[in-house]
């Protein structure tokens, strides 16, 4: 199985949601799932934001090997989920790159609204984004893997 997290770009909230999944996968020894992230206009030089990454390393994350990337065609394809953080990335998905039923927003999966975008805001904003982060993916996770364990 494939997950691509998706955001604007790529810098904050779908890096967290990757690395919280990736961290999930290993607590919970489930091997077998494949996990990325990606942005509707990310830059494909970048790393996570200093934020996000503090915000993860604090509870024991380490994300700094990330690098920005977009979304192409291959993940559209190979993937079996695309969590979107909001709802205008899904409208931006169909009407740019005719995506299809693989693609939601996270939040709509796991019956959550939009993931908020901390992005230029304090320390406290990308906590507050990774907790809410924190309790989709734990909701997301537990929905697809609950036969896994």
């Amino acid at each position: 199985m494939k997950i691509v997290f998706c955001c604007t770009g790529n810098t904050c909230r779908s890096p967290m949601a990757e690395y919280l999944l990736k961290d999930y996968l290993i607590r919970n020894e489930i091997i077998d799932i494949e996990v990325m992230s990606c942005g509707i206009s990310g830059d494909n030089s970048g790393g996570i934001s200093i934020d996000s990454m503090q915000v993860l390393s604090e509870i024991g994350i380490d994300a700094s090997s990330h690098l920005s990337q977009s979304i192409t065609l291959r993940e559209l394809i190979d993937a079996d989920y695309i969590f979107a953080m909001t709802s205008s990335h899904v409208s931006w998905l169909e009407n740019n790159m005719n995506a299809s039923e693989n693609v939601m927003t996270l939040g709509e999966y796991v019956g959550m609204s939009d993931v908020p975008d901390p992005f230029g805001g304090s320390t406290n904003q990308y906590r507050e984004c990774r907790d809410i982060l924190i309790e989709m993916i734990d909701k997301m996770a537990n929905k697809l893997f609950q036969t896994r364990k």
